[in-house]
């Protein structure tokens, strides 16, 4: 989970790979905006 520019907290899948230990590339699957019972989950962490 994460927020975007305009403060909407999205659930995002994403794959991470390690290029070499200073170069990491992260790939956005999908996005979508939270569910109201994930943002509650989200802002108890």
């Amino acid at each position: 989970m994460g927020k975007d520019s305009h403060d909407s907290l999205l659930v995002l899948i994403h794959t991470f790979l390690e290029v070499r230990p200073e170069e990491c590339r992260i790939r956005i699957i999908s996005a979508r905006k939270a569910k109201q019972k994930e943002s509650g989950q989200y802002e108890e962490f």
